[in-house]
Formats: C-alpha cells, structure tokens, sequence
C-alpha cells in the first residue's frame, strides 16, 4: 500500500475512536430518557437519513442479489444487534469497570480471526503494542476497589460480545472487498433496525408519546447518529478494508482515552495521574501496534 491510503485509513480509524469515544458523553446525556434498545434504534432510524441520500448523491447504489443481501443481514445481525445485547446484559451483570476491561480485550483477539481468515501477520512489536496498548486500557479503568460481581455468568456474556465483534470485524474485512462503504453501512443499518424494531415498540414508542422534545435529548441523539454511528461504522468500514482488521480494532483502545478527555471537558471528571500514565501507555502501545505497517507504507 503507498503512503497516502495507509495514512489516510490510520486517521480513518484514529476519528472513529474519537467518536466511538465522545459517544459516550452523549449516551450518558440521552439515557436520562430513554433505555438502551430504543436509543440505538432512533440512532439507526437517524443514520440512514443520512446515509441513503448521500450513497444517491454520490451514486454508490449497488445492486444486491438475495445472497448478498443474505451476507449484510448477518453482518447486521452481529453489529450492532448481539454485539450490543451482549454487552448491554453484561454491564449488567457485572460492573461498568470490569465490562470496560473485558470489551478492551477485543483488540487482542482480533489479530487471531485475522490471521486464521486472512493471514494478517503481526510482528512481535505489533503484538506487544497491542498488549502494551490493553494494559493502558486497564490502568485507566481499575481503581482500588474492582470487585468482579456477576461471577461467571457475567463473564461469559461479555466474553460473547468480545467474540461477536471479532466475528463483526472478519465479516467486515471480507465484504469491504466487496462492496462500497455506502452499501456495508446502509444496509447493516436498515437489518439492525429490523431487530431492534420490537424492542423500539415495546418501550420507545410510549416514551416518546409523553416526552417533551427539547434539545436535552435530541442534540445529543443526533450527534450519537452522526458521528457515532454513520461517520464512524463509514471511516472503520474504510481503515479495516485498508489496513487490515487487527491494525484497525488496535484503536479501540483510545476509546476510553477519548472518553476519560471527553469526560473531563465536558462533565468535570478529574483525570488522574493514574489515567494520565494509562493515557500515555495506551498512545505508546497502539505506536508500537502500527509500526510496521508504517515502515511498509514509506517503501
């Protein structure tokens, strides 16, 4: 790959954390008012308004035969649907901390699909950043009381969600050969937005024929739409068809950077010395996970 693709799918995959990140601000804002499952749904609903008159303006409409429509349904049906099922459930069971640190993990499985499917080759430098990169993630997230509540069944269920987005992220790599990002995102949006629908029904729709709109909630729902869900599933479609799906997951581990940032800028949360060292430690490893790819793009 020449220096110009990889670097624009390394800032590709550097933007979706920062918005994979700053979402959380915003979730934190709309979840005064509505349940998860409703708010990923109106998410959904939101993108594709979006995203359907920009794939017509820029004539990236594909024609999709039954298989392939097939294809997209699975993809959708493991991102955003169980994947976030998964993790809804083991918040849950657990606590914010130690799902934080078991989703963290994904980077660290990711390279294994990868390699299996797609032989994506990592050095011993890219592997240990990637670690190196996960244990940042860790000092960020742990404080002096981590207590594993939940026990095994909350393991599990998140180690499910760690599995379905490996899945996510191999289905991925392998339709972005494929198709366009228009086509992967429009129609992973419309299949999540089929499965959420029951969901949506059952709990938003009397939510929202009581709620008062006012801008509490709708600006933030908005954002999430924009920048959460079509920019960011757009710009990591992109970085993992470029750069291969382990060297894109490994910046999932600035998410919790960006958001401990957000945090701090937006609702005055302290930031640590500990999660300064975590910070620096996870900026450090996730060098270390592109080195090579770096080293290849400059021949």
């Amino acid at each position: 790959m020449t220096k110009k693709p990889y670097f624009k799918a390394q800032v590709a995959a550097f933007l979706t954390a920062v918005f994979w990140g700053y979402s959380f601000t915003w979730t934190h804002e709309v979840l005064n008012y509505f349940n998860p499952m409703s708010i990923i749904f109106m998410r959904l609903v939101i993108a594709l308004c979006i995203l359907v008159p920009l794939m017509f303006i820029f004539k990236m409409r594909e024609k999709l035969r039954p298989r392939q429509l097939l294809q997209l349904a699975i993809l959708g049906l493991f991102q955003p649907f169980l994947y976030f099922i998964f993790e809804t459930y083991g918040v849950k069971l657990t606590t914010s901390t130690v799902s934080s640190v078991v989703i963290s993990m994904i980077p660290l499985f990711v390279p294994i699909g990868a390699y299996w499917f797609f032989k994506e080759h990592l050095t011993i430098t890219n592997i240990g950043g990637i670690i190196l990169s996960f244990i940042g993630v860790a000092i960020i997230i742990f404080d002096n009381q981590v207590k594993l509540s939940g026990g095994w069944l909350g393991l599990a269920v998140l180690f499910m969600a760690v599995i379905t987005a490996v899945v996510y992220m191999v289905l991925l790599r392998k339709l972005s050969a494929s198709y366009n990002v228009f086509t992967i995102n429009v129609y992973q949006n419309i299949f999540g937005l089929l499965y959420f629908l029951p969901f949506f029904l059952f709990d938003g729709v009397p939510t929202l024929m009581q709620i008062e709109f006012k801008s509490d909630w709708i600006f933030p729902l908005v954002s999430l739409a924009i920048f959460g869900s079509a920019a960011a599933f757009m710009l990591f479609t992109y970085a993992i068809g470029k750069i291969g799906a382990s060297k894109a997951a490994a910046y999932n581990n600035l998410v919790p950077v960006i958001t401990a940032i957000a945090a701090y800028w937006k609702f005055s949360e302290a930031i640590s010395m500990q999660k300064i060292t975590g910070i620096v430690i996870v900026i450090a490893g996730l060098f270390l996970a592109q080195k090579k790819a770096a080293a290849i793009a400059q021949k």
